[in-house]
């Protein structure tokens, strides 16, 4: 009698942990994927195949020649004016492995150790070569 309490109490939680399981998985509520009717998924698509074509060269979606962009999407202009923006103010420092701001003036050496103004030049020298034509440095081109 006492091996049968034991088996019934052992199924018992064994069923009680099936079922919470189960209501864990979000099996009793209804996920946040299903919010949108059929008719609202369907207008979108309709919506976005009136203002999109299929580019078989770059096999992408782009817009149709006369269309808008969706609002909060900034246009290739404005993209390509902010990254020069960047570019013009940032510069990539190799010892520090970041994007670092271009400073206004000439830089102060003789705070820096022999060893920082080494590593700094050594750096320079492998993205920059001297111009005999221009008598100046120029950055070296990427292949």
């Amino acid at each position: 009698m006492r091996n049968i309490g034991w088996s019934a109490a052992a199924a018992a939680i064994g069923g009680l942990w099936l079922v919470g399981t189960t209501l864990a998985q979000g099996q009793g509520s209804e996920p946040e994927a299903c919010q949108k009717t059929r008719a609202e998924v369907r207008a979108e698509c309709t919506e976005f195949l009136r203002k999109h074509r299929w580019d078989e060269i770059s096999n992408n979606w782009v817009l149709k020649s006369g269309e808008r962009p969706p609002e909060g999407v900034k246009s290739r202009e404005e993209i390509r004016s902010e990254r020069d923006g960047f570019l013009k103010a940032n510069r990539w420092n190799e010892i520090d492995n970041r994007w670092s701001p271009v400073a206004p003036g000439p830089r102060d050496l003789s705070a820096r150790s022999r060893a920082e103004v080494r590593r700094e030049a050594n750096a320079f020298q492998r993205t920059h070569k001297w111009d005999e034509e221009s008598g100046r440095y120029v950055e070296r081109k990427v292949n």
